[in-house]
């Protein structure tokens, strides 16, 4: 009787529940893998909204140079996109300088900033712009 029992080939408990500890720690890793690529891909898409700002600032900046002559920050947009169903807000500084004694070259500094999943996110950038007065 105790060799038929031997070789029933069922499985033990102490089996059963290695293995639903061993898969259960395999789903907890691919969860943690896909919520943070997931959170990345939110990062990876406020920051070409906040690119897309920063183009579109540069051009309306050196358009207003071209047609007035004087760099004019007053009036310029709100920075606001809508991302994955809300309206994010980023908060911008412009600043312009003259490059030294260059008087037809510019230089912008612009940084945006912005509230991302609880944290605080800074981006800058910066660039020349040259306006020729004889146009």
């Amino acid at each position: 009787m105790l060799c038929k029992r031997r070789c029933q080939g069922g499985f033990s408990f102490i089996e059963v529940m290695t293995t639903v500890a061993v898969l259960s720690l395999g789903i907890v890793a691919i969860y943690q893998s896909f919520f943070k690529s997931l959170d990345y891909l939110n990062h990876m898409t406020y920051r070409l909204h906040a690119l897309s700002i920063f183009a579109n600032k540069i051009e309306l900046i050196q358009k207003r140079l071209e047609v007035t002559g004087e760099v004019l920050l007053t009036g310029l947009p709100p920075a606001s996109a809508y991302i994955n169903g809300t309206n994010v807000d980023f908060d911008e500084h412009v600043q312009v300088s003259q490059v030294g004694s260059l008087k037809n070259i510019y230089k912008l500094d612009i940084v945006l900033s912005w509230r991302e999943s609880g944290r605080a996110i800074t981006m800058s950038r910066s660039c020349y712009v040259y306006y020729d007065r004889a146009k």
